[in-house]
């Protein structure tokens, strides 16, 4: 069944042509609709051809599909659609037909862009940007949203990490594109990569089954064609320290923490603020977010120009 209906398929002319040009930026934004009805919803209005394989399980069209995207275009908003409910998409000119993940037949093209994702305009500008984050226990809503701002890039994330509602933290200044993916990275204990136009985080399993598939397959499917190496560097940040009685002042948390390992500490604080008796214990970052919790003071780490270390900037919230 399914060969002959694939046969039909690439066999005839899809009629009507699409209503929109699938190759430019299609913003979308799917907060837990089923994927079924939202492929359903753009071919209507893109005036495009929708069909499914017979190796397609109705569960699958169940997915709930959690994505915002900005710069993605028209075919690969299909393409992430399909991933995240575990299946493959395959558009041509008139419309789009979905088939289970791997199921895909040797040599049959898929009609995606050639545009290896190493040479992708969007990759590459995002590599010369460098911005600022302050996350702070961010949801993930948050942090999509931000790198799209500051990068121009769309980041899909699979939903079993979604279904985990993951808090961000991230708190440095002159970021690099690589510089988040690492964080990402390490606090999603997921493999992010860049392909079919975005940023794509999934589980080590899943992105080790996408190399099989395509390692495999004569299809250009552009997959984990950027694999992005975190750079090695001490997380500083996670050192444990502990407040006790013997620091009085400011002054003294200041000289305290700038003996920790690759800190330098840089506080602000007006003449007469008072210190108030601290004691905490704990990784660094958990004492200083709460020390900003409670309004004794805001902070913010960045790497040092030289790439190794780190600066802490704290001022000192007033006396109320």
């Amino acid at each position: 069944m399914r060969i002959a209906l694939w046969t039909i398929i690439w066999g005839m002319s899809w009629l009507p042509l699409a209503a929109v040009d699938l190759d430019v930026a299609y913003p979308v934004e799917f907060r837990g609709r089923r994927l079924g009805e939202v492929l359903g919803e753009l071919a209507n209005q893109w005036g495009v051809s929708y069909l499914l394989d017979d190796s397609v399980k109705a569960e699958a069209l169940e997915t709930p599909i959690r994505m915002s995207s900005k710069f993605l275009t028209g075919r690969e908003v299909v393409i992430w659609l399909a991933r995240l409910g575990g299946l493959e998409a395959t558009i041509k000119e008139g419309g789009y037909f979905l088939i289970e993940a791997g199921a895909l037949d040797r040599g049959q093209d898929s009609g995606h862009s050639a545009v290896a994702s190493k040479d992708d305009p969007r990759w590459v500008t995002a590599q010369a940007v460098q911005a600022s984050f302050e996350w702070i226990d961010a949801p993930l809503s948050r942090v999509i949203e931000d790198i799209a701002a500051q990068f121009r890039l769309d980041l899909i994330v699979h939903t079993d990490i979604q279904e985990r509602h993951p808090l961000v933290f991230f708190n440095q200044d002159k970021a690099s594109v690589k510089d988040v993916v690492y964080c990402l990275q390490d606090q999603l204990k997921a493999d992010v990569t860049f392909n079919n136009g975005a940023l794509w985080a999934c589980s080590g399993a899943m992105f080790r089954e996408q190399i099989a598939f395509s390692q495999a397959s004569s299809v250009n499917l552009e997959s984990i064609a950027v694999p992005v190496v975190a750079p090695s560097r001490p997380t500083y940040l996670e050192q444990s320290i502990q407040l006790d009685s013997g620091i009085r002042s400011w002054r003294d948390f200041s000289e305290f923490l700038d003996q920790l390992d690759g800190l330098s500490i840089r506080m602000d604080h007006g003449a007469g603020v008072s210190y108030p008796a601290i004691q905490a214990s704990g990784a660094l970052v958990d004492v200083l977010e709460g020390l900003r919790l409670l309004k004794l003071l805001d902070w913010r780490y960045s790497a040092q120009s030289s790439g190794t270390g780190g600066i802490i900037d704290m001022t000192i919230c007033a006396d109320d």
